[in-house]
């Protein structure tokens, strides 16, 4: 049975998504540099304010507050899968980032 995320409006969220079997998300600086543009590009497309982003190399940390729960998924959703097609296209592979997103609140 798949657990119902919490959602607190205009409240900070505290996501954590890591790659399945602890495999690698960032090699190079240019990794890091092509997930920020993307999170920044399509931050501005939904009602989310992005305060801290904390890369690791096989997983993220967003602090992330939203005005509404459709929307905050549809943006985490759509830059995992931008960057996943990106990484992919210069990599090769599979998904790199796993469907399960951890919401903290």
């Amino acid at each position: 049975m798949k657990k119902t995320r919490l959602f607190y409006r205009n409240i900070v969220h505290h996501c954590y998504q890591n790659t399945p079997d602890g495999f690698l998300l960032f090699y190079t600086v240019s990794d890091y540099l092509m997930y920020f543009t993307i999170l920044c590009t399509v931050a501005r497309r939904y009602p989310v304010k992005v305060l801290k982003v904390c890369p690791m190399v096989d997983h993220i940390h967003l602090s992330v507050k939203a005005t509404n729960r459709t929307g905050f998924f549809a943006f985490i959703q759509e830059v995992s899968s931008i960057f996943a097609r990106q990484h992919n296209a210069v990599c090769g592979g599979v998904d790199i980032l796993g469907d399960e997103i951890r919401v903290i609140n």
